[in-house]
This record gives structure tokens, sequence and C-alpha cells, in this order.
């Protein structure tokens, strides 16, 4: 392997014989020692067997432990699938068989064999993906974050290769990074793509609502019903329970006006 630079986000120290630097290499045996410390936690939390965070505004203290937390049940089975994932590509080259089910025993082995995973040539992937997943699982932990769906990692349904992971950011996340391949996606130039894909979609209000507020839009679903009752937006169907659906294109011309939606719907 001739001198190259080091492959960690951010960093570009010449390197040789490796793609992780030696201090890439610490910071991932510490990523990877925190992650191991945070499967345990995270069953904590997400059995609610802690208190997490702050008081909740009305309604019942949040001394009170509730049942489940699904933002820390999520938060691990990402960590799970990071460590498996990159585990088998390790495996692949150290030739020893995974058990997917012994999370702390496969972080372990990847602690002590970290200077080989740094000459891996998927080395610096694989220490983006431990610093974005053990970052955002300590932030559940601190605290609970509202998680919105980003979409799949690999948003061309026609890229047959593209990665296949559901994603989740917190809701005003500036990028995310996919549990699965590693990969780092900017959510404003995402959120838009989406928005796009959604053109034609027709919902509830309410779920038109999340919908919008997923994509960085707020519209509020009094705001849709409002529109409805004055006659300026008109229902696609009616669903059980007399709910009408509007359409995503519809909704958006009141909201910006013709043209800017045309704008929005080239996005995709």
């Amino acid at each position: 392997m001739n001198e190259t630079l080091c492959t960690a986000p951010t960093c570009h120290t010449p390197v040789h014989g490796t793609y992780l630097c030696g201090d890439c290499v610490k910071v991932l045996k510490t990523d990877l020692g925190v992650a191991l410390w945070l499967w345990d936690e995270l069953e904590v939390t997400q059995t609610r067997q802690a208190r997490i965070g702050k008081d909740r505004v009305g309604g019942k203290s949040s001394d009170t432990p509730l049942p489940w937390h699904e933002s820390a049940s999520r938060a691990r089975d990402m960590l799970h699938n990071t460590v498996f994932t990159w585990a088998t590509a390790v495996d692949r080259v150290a030739d020893r068989h995974i058990e997917p089910s012994r999370v702390k025993p496969t972080l372990e082995w990847l602690i002590s064999e970290v200077t080989a995973v740094g000459r891996l040539e998927n080395a610096g992937r694989i220490a983006r993906a431990f610093e974005g997943v053990t970052q955002h699982c300590l932030k559940v932990i601190d605290h609970p974050v509202d998680m919105m769906f980003a979409g799949r990692c690999t948003l061309d349904k026609n890229d047959e290769d593209g990665c296949d992971a559901d994603l989740f950011a917190p809701l005003k996340a500036a990028t995310v990074d996919c549990w699965q391949c590693g990969d780092q996606w900017d959510m404003e130039s995402r959120r838009a793509q989406m928005l796009a894909m959604a053109m034609d979609w027709v919902d509830t209000a309410a779920k038109l609502e999340k919908l919008f507020l997923m994509v960085g839009h707020k519209i509020p679903a009094g705001t849709i019903r409002y529109w409805a009752s004055e006659g300026r937006l008109l229902p696609v169907s009616i669903l059980a329970g007399d709910q009408p659906t509007y359409a995503v294109r519809a909704v958006l011309k009141l909201k910006y006006g013709e043209t800017a939606v045309i704008e929005l719907a080239q996005a995709c």
C-alpha cells in the first residue's frame, strides 16, 4: 500500500500501510468502548428503569417510570445493526464466525482487533459509523430525542445496489448517518428530495401535517381543514369515519403558490 491519507472523517493525516492514522485508531477504540457501555445503558433507558431528561410540561411527573421508551429502543436497534454490519465486514478478513445475538462479545473482539480494523480499506466508513451511532445513542440517554423518519438511505429506487436501511434523524438535524453503510447525507437536500417524491401523495389532514413536518415544512392539520371548509381545497376521497383526504401538491399550492410548487417538485 502506497502512502495515502487517513480515511476517517475530517482527518487528512498521511498514513502508510493502513487506512487510519494512529490517533483515529484510538478514537475508534474509544467509540467501540462507548458502544459497549451503551448497550446496557440503552436497555435500562428502553425499559424506563431510569429517569432521563427534563420534567414534562403538564401531566404526570417524569419521575414516574413508563413501561417503554421508543427512542431508546430504536437507538439500541441502530447500535445492534451497526455492530453486526461492520463486524461482518471485518469477519470476512479475520475469518471469525460472528453470532448476531452476542453484541458485547463482538464489540470486545472489535476492540481487541482495532489496529487490524484500521488496515481495512473501509476503515474510514467503520470509524464514521461508530462515531455517528454512539453520538446519537448518548443523546437518547441524556434526554429523549424526537426522531423523524428520514427515508431509505438510497432514495433512488432505481439504484439496485443502493443501501435499503431506514434512517431516522432529529427534527432539526443538519445531516444523518446511515447506521448500516456509514454514508452521510445532508438533511436539507434530503428533505427536499423526499418532498418532491411525495408530491402525488394523498392522505388525511393529520397525516399530511406529520409528512410536511418530516420534510421541513410547517402546515398544521387545522390550516388544511380550514382551507377545505372555505372551499379552497377539495378532498380527493373520503375514508371510513368520514375522514377526507387531500393531495400534497394541492396543499402546497395554497401555502406557497404554483410557481414555488413547481420548483419544489424539481428537487427529485
